[in-house]
Formats: C-alpha cells, sequence, structure tokens
C-alpha cells in the first residue's frame, strides 16, 4: 500500500481535494483552509456558506462493483484490483469472546474502517465526486489577492478557488451563495444515492457569514430524507476534525473548552494517590497535546494561557506538597520537575506549523500566502511583511488574523526570516511616500490626543476591500502632484463605489494641508515626485450623452494632468 500511495502522490492522479490516504495527509491542511477563508469573509464583509457534512451509513454500504470500476478508473493494474476487492469480499469473520472465539460466520461487502487501507481506499472511491465539484467554475469561494507590482497601472491576482475540503470521510462544502450550496448538495445527493450512502442530516451543520437573507431563511435541504438544516446562531460551535468553529470571531468558545478540560483533569487526580511523575506525564504528553490541537487556528497570548493552565500547576504543587505561592519557574524547570508550560508549548506548535505552511505550496500555504499579502497592501506595507522589522506592525492589533498574530509574535521574539527571490516579489517600488508613512508623519507632529491619532491610523488599517489599492500618497494628488484630490474624485479616478462618507483618514490628510472646498494646492515639501498620470489606471468610459450629468473627468495636455468637473455639452453629435 505504500507504493501504491507513493504512485498516487508522485504523479498527482488523485486530484480531489481529500487530505487523508496518502503519505504527506494531515489535519492541518484543510483545518487552516477553512480558518483562512472564514477569516477572509470576516474581513472583507464576502457572503459565505459552509455545510459541515456527517456520514451516517458510508463504508460498510460501499458496493464492490462501484469499487471495482473506481480502481479501474485510476488504471490500478489487475492484480491490485483483484487483491484489494478479495479483501472485503464474501468476508468471513470470527468474534473473540472471553472463553474461546466464536463460530464462523459471513459478513455482507464492504470497508471496514478500522482496517489500516480504508483511507487510502476511500479516497480512491470518493475522488471521483471531489474532482467533479472541483471541475465546476460556477461554483466555491474565491481566496483572492490583485497584488501591485508597481505603481503602474497592471497587477497580478493570486487566487484560490475553494469548494470543498475533506478529511476521509469528514466533507465541508464551501460556497458563497445559498443557490451554489443547493447546487453542490444536489451533485453530491446524485452520487451518494449511487452509491447507497446515507447522509445524517441531523448531525450536518450549518453556517453562514455576511448573508442578506432573512434569518428564517439561512437554511438547506440535505440527503435522501430531505432533512432541513438551519444556519447556527453566531454564538453556537461546530466541531469540524475535532476542531470548533464559530460564527463569532473571537475565541471565547475554545478558551472555556480548554478551561472545562483542565478542571476535568484536576478533578480526577485530585483526590488519587499519584507521583510527580505521572502528573508531569499527564501533562505533558496527555493534556498540552490536546490543548495544542485544540488552538491550531487560535492565538491565546501569555497571559490567558497562563491563566488556563494554573488549575494543573496548582494541583503539582500540592501533590509535591509545594507553597502554591512558590514560583511556577520551579515547576517548569528542566532540572527539578519539567512541567512544559503552556504558552511555551503553544508557541512551538504553533510556529513550527507556520514556517511549514509558509513554505508549502498545498491549498494551506496558497491560502496563508494571499492573506498575507492581503494584509500588507490593507497595512500600506511596501516591503515584504514576512521580513519587515517588528516595528512596522508591533503596534497593530485590530487585523483579526491568526497567520498575522503568529508572524507578529515570531518578531517579537526575535525570529529571523531570510530573504528569498518570494519575498523579493512581495515588494512595491515607489519613489513616494506611502499612506501611512504621511499619516504617522501628522501624528508626529500633532498635539491631539493619542486616541484620536490611533483613530486617524486605525481607519486606514480598516478600510474597505475596494480602497485597498491606495497605498501612496501620489495616488491622492493630481496637476503634477501639487493638488490633493477630494474624496469624491479620487472615488471616481480609482472607480471605488460611490458610497460612504469620506474616511477619517483623508480628513486627517486635509487638515495637514490645511484645504478647504476651493482651495486644495499642498505646499511645495508635500509635492510626490511621481505623477498620478502614470500610476493611476484610467478605464475609457465615455462620457454620457445625457446633458443633465456632469461628471468628472481627467484631461491630458502638456504634460500634464488635468481633474474637472463639466459644466456644458455641447451637441449629441459630437460624442
Amino acid at each position: 500500500m505504500k507504493r501504491l500511495s507513493s504512485t498516487l502522490l508522485q504523479h498527482n492522479i488523485l486530484k480531489g481535494p481529500n487530505f487523508a490516504g496518502l503519505l504527506e495527509g494531515s489535519t492541518n491542511t484543510p483545518i487552516h483552509v477553512i480558518n483562512n477563508i472564514i477569516e477572509d469573509a470576516q474581513q472583507s464583509k464576502k457572503e459565505l456558506w459552509i455545510c459541515l457534512q456527517d456520514m451516517a451509513k458510508a463504508f460498510d454500504s460501499v458496493e464492490m462493483v462501484l469499487l471495482l470500476n473506481t480502481l479501474k478508473r485510476i488504471k490500478c493494474l489487475p492484480p491490485l484490483i483483484s487483491f484489494i476487492i478479495h479483501l472485503f469480499k464474501n468476508r468471513k469473520l470470527k468474534i473473540i469472546t472471553e472463553y474461546s472465539l466464536s463460530d464462523c460466520f459471513q459478513t455482507g461487502d464492504g470497508i471496514d474502517q478500522e482496517e489500516t487501507i480504508f483511507p487510502l481506499i476511500w479516497k480512491i472511491f470518493y475522488n471521483p465526486l471531489l474532482v467533479r465539484i472541483n471541475d465546476d467554475f460556477s461554483l466555491g469561494y474565491i481566496l483572492k489577492d490583485c497584488w501591485p507590482n508597481n505603481l503602474a497601472p497592471n497587477t497580478k491576482e493570486y487566487w484560490l478557488k475553494v469548494r470543498e475540503v475533506a478529511f476521509a470521510d469528514d466533507t465541508a462544502w464551501i460556497m458563497n451563495s445559498q443557490t451554489e450550496m443547493t447546487c453542490i448538495i444536489n451533485i453530491s445527493n446524485f452520487f451518494y444515492q449511487l452509491n447507497n450512502i446515507k447522509i445524517n442530516g441531523s448531525k450536518s451543520e450549518l453556517l453562514v457569514w455576511n448573508s442578506k437573507i432573512l434569518k428564517d431563511q439561512l437554511q438547506i435541504t440535505i440527503g435522501s430524507d430531505s432533512n432541513i438544516i438551519k444556519a447556527n446562531t453566531l454564538t453556537q460551535c461546530s466541531r469540524y476534525l475535532e476542531i470548533y468553529i464559530c460564527s463569532k470571531a473571537n475565541n471565547c468558545h475554545v478558551e472555556r473548552l480548554i478551561q472545562e478540560k483542565v478542571k476535568s483533569i484536576c478533578s480526577i487526580l485530585r483526590n488519587k494517590k499519584i507521583m510527580a511523575a505521572q502528573l508531569i506525564y499527564i501533562n505533558n504528553k496527555i493534556l498540552l497535546a490536546k490543548i495544542e490541537y485544540w488552538t491550531k487556528t487560535v492565538f491565546i497570548n501569555e497571559h490567558r494561557c497562563n491563566s488556563l493552565h494554573n488549575s494543573f500547576i496548582r494541583l503539582i504543587k500540592n501533590k509535591m506538597r509545594i507553597v502554591t505561592s512558590a514560583n511556577n519557574n520551579i515547576v517548569h524547570h528542566k532540572g527539578i520537575i519539567g512541567a512544559i508550560a503552556h504558552y511555551q508549548h503553544l508557541r512551538g506548535a504553533q510556529f513550527a506549523e507556520f514556517i511549514i505552511r509558509l513554505n508549502s505550496s498545498n491549498w494551506g500555504g496558497i491560502s496563508t500566502r494571499i492573506l498575507l499579502r492581503k494584509i500588507q497592501i490593507r497595512l500600506g506595507i511596501i516591503d515584504c511583511i514576512i521580513t519587515i522589522h517588528l516595528s512596522a506592525i508591533v503596534d497593530i492589533t485590530n487585523i483579526k488574523s491568526f497567520s498575522f498574530k503568529v508572524l507578529r509574535e515570531m518578531k517579537s521574539q526575535l525570529y529571523n526570516f531570510s530573504r528569498t527571490q518570494l519575498a523579493t516579489s512581495w515588494n512595491i517600488i515607489c519613489n513616494s511616500p506611502t499612506i501611512i508613512e504621511k499619516l504617522k508623519q501628522i501624528t508626529s507632529r500633532s498635539n491631539a490626543s493619542d486616541n484620536a491619532i490611533n483613530k486617524d491610523l486605525m481607519s486606514y488599517y480598516k478600510k474597505s476591500d475596494n480602497q485597498l489599492g491606495l497605498i501612496f500618497y501620489c495616488q491622492l494628488l493630481a496637476n503634477s502632484s501639487s493638488y490633493l484630490m477630494t474624496w469624491d474624485q479620487i472615488k471616481h479616478v480609482h472607480h471605488l463605489t460611490a458610497k460612504g462618507p469620506r474616511p477619517r483618514y483623508m480628513r486627517a490628510l486635509e487638515r495637514d494641508i490645511n484645504t478647504n472646498s476651493f482651495h486644495r494646492t499642498i505646499p511645495q515639501n508635500y509635492c510626490s515626485l511621481s505623477s498620478t498620470l502614470y500610476i493611476t489606471n484610467i478605464s475609457p468610459i465615455p462620457i454620457s450623452r445625457d446633458k443633465r450629468e456632469k461628471e468628472w473627468i481627467v484631461t491630458y495636455q502638456d504634460g500634464k494632468e488635468y481633474i474637472g468637473k463639466i459644466i456644458k455639452k455641447s451637441n449629441r453629435s459630437s460624442f
């Protein structure tokens, strides 16, 4: 089976996103893909539907004829097909009883979930459905980043379209609307009915983000029994691969789970006659390993980690007849007791996984890099966010991204990332200061309160997705970079949505140069070296023939660009 697995992996034969069965299979990839998609939907306020599907009857009901055809589909050799089929066909079993073996009896055909070969066989059997759905380009959630190579009007898109992720029989359907989710459920139902697989609708769950549909209509129908699944509430937890997911963007549900687990173990061991070495083993090998898995996508600060772990540390002190007021370093010191601290274990595991994921070519690595690129643009950073100095990101706390928090924590602990060719491609070249640099210059000269200054900076960090392209100060200028455009002009030039008020950071820039509605010429020392003409992608949209409409237009004359509003239109034939 190892030879078969390595061959399938080497030639990428099983293209469906089922991450179990092969040698490099791990739950890390589907878990982080789902988490990255949820973070993107929350940050970008995009609609997202996730259905966590539960199979009630799958493996035992697999027909051998269908399994035979599935093996032939991937061109397995006849001897191998015969060997696999005979493992599950016409089997006879005996039960080990207290006294002896029971009489032999024949079982039905099917795949035993306990078999060591099960994950690979199920991956092969389940692959046609995943490939069929993955090849449908009309379905799925798009994780995308439009990366500006420079300030010329050209960008490079990094994107990943995800329709489903699976690990063995645990499947999560990922769509961006109720219509798409209904479509994918109908396709999968046909496959399940064909293969006599039953879906447990009562245990399947639906999670929805940013939908405009009424709450009582947030539901789907699944399975041959047409079970109606209603969307979970914001605070209701769902479980996928033993990871708990909540629609509300916080970690309270995981922290509460950890706290209950620690208290449960402490209550069991409190009245037991147990040695310190046994307690250390339970802490290092059992408790922390369980917590580590639960927190694969959860960032908990040091103070909270210590608070959650204190109950078990007090138990160790109590069993060793040490006063509870004694410093915890005694318990954690390798030469004395050697109990690993929760914070130390958690950070070590998260740092290692982050480095592996960052350099990975699978969906987990691709989605992580896309999110980090979007965060870099959102923060107005022109150098690679991975290799940049800690001072550029240390004070930014409003970005609710697990990968960004891990990266910031690694830098605070003096981890250094070497610059590679990949990191160089994350740089944006321009000889103009960035908007965030200009805002920081303003705040350094301002006499305003720290709260007002932080609000100016936060308004830029929290800008909507359609404003992500506004990075450099010269993008806000016109007339040979000596004129600060109004917010309405900026929206027209950069094709932003007309809705919404003028952002707070724009008001701060206007106050700094003492502009008003009639005079917006900036001082010479504020002028940029770059011209807006060459950095703005102006689409050739024709002027309306309606004389009542007075559009803002951009013209170019004698090497200079001019922005103005139409006062009067001549006859229609001139357009």
